[in-house]
């Protein structure tokens, strides 16, 4: 009896932490179709205008605000996907060893290139 209670909870925590990620999917794609939405409707609006009066500073503005809808979805993605922010550390964490490693290269090679070159 004990064996099926422990069945039946964690069937019930595995749909908890199922719903609990569509949930937080869904938000994030919310807020992605949003800040798209708030961000490249005035691009569009006063393109049409820009074409008739040349409103060379609201064109620039909305251009603005269009271009900032981009990296906004990083900060999104960021703040609402633990896996995203998972991965992200991960890439980082590759990259930074990358790096060091030439760093450690070009050190050790660049006086060996210098003295090559110099000597001719």
């Amino acid at each position: 009896m004990q064996q099926k209670n422990i069945h039946v909870c964690r069937d019930s925590f595995s749909k908890l932490r199922r719903e609990n990620e569509e949930t937080n999917c869904a938000i994030m794609l919310l807020s992605v179709s949003f800040a798209f939405v708030l961000l490249t409707t005035p691009f569009y609006i006063v393109h049409c205008v820009y074409l008739i009066y040349r409103l060379k500073l609201a064109y620039t503005i909305t251009d603005f605000l269009a271009l900032i809808n981009h990296s906004s979805n990083f900060f999104f993605y960021c703040a609402s996907g633990k896996q995203f922010r998972a991965e992200f550390k991960m890439l980082l964490s590759s990259w930074r060893r990358c790096l060091w490693s030439a760093a450690c290269f070009m050190a050790r090679c660049i006086p060996r290139l210098s003295f090559h070159i110099g000597k001719k």
